[in-house]
């Protein structure tokens, strides 16, 4: 979901930025520093929520006594 909304507050600036410079006129389409941390703090959320998935899943198995083959 992170990605999805990354993407979408990239395509609309990406676009202007594209027409732009095909129009060779100014339309006020800038890339704003909040829109930056946006994207960043989602990067780093979806992240952390991956990591934590891998993390859930490896205890899963000890917790339970399994034994993974690559011990």
């Amino acid at each position: 979901m992170a990605k999805l909304m990354i993407i979408a507050l990239i395509l609309p600036n990406a676009g202007g930025i594209t027409f732009e410079k095909i129009l060779v006129t100014h339309l006020g389409v800038d890339f704003e520093l909040f829109d930056i941390v946006q994207i960043l703090f989602l990067f780093g959320t979806s992240y952390i929520f991956e990591y934590g998935y891998e993390l859930q899943q490896d205890t899963k198995a000890k917790m339970y006594g399994e034994v993974s083959s690559n011990e």
